[in-house]
């Protein structure tokens, strides 16, 4: 049992952190949004709205440099996709 997790690879966490820098692009008609923490291991993480709830992703949208943050991101690729969202602050 040791060796499982000694050798396991984690695809989802939650984490808090502040947030450092905030981006948002369109592919294919759809916004993302990136968020950089202050978090060494947990640097990026993005959303879309299908991502998130309604109303967390609102409040991302809503997020300013600067807030602590609670976010759960699954491993989707390359990227950490968040799930669930919370600013305290809104």
């Amino acid at each position: 049992m040791e060796l499982l997790k000694l050798f396991s690879v984690t695809t989802e966490i939650t984490v808090t952190a502040k947030v450092i820098g905030k981006y948002e692009y369109v592919k294919e008609g759809i916004t993302h949004m990136v968020i950089r923490l202050d978090n060494a291991t947990y640097q990026w993480v993005e959303a879309t709205p299908k991502d998130p709830p309604t109303p967390q992703w609102s409040k991302l949208l809503a997020t300013n440099i600067g807030d602590t943050v609670t976010v759960h991101v699954e491993k989707q690729g390359e990227k950490w996709i968040m799930t669930s969202f919370d600013n305290p602050n809104i």
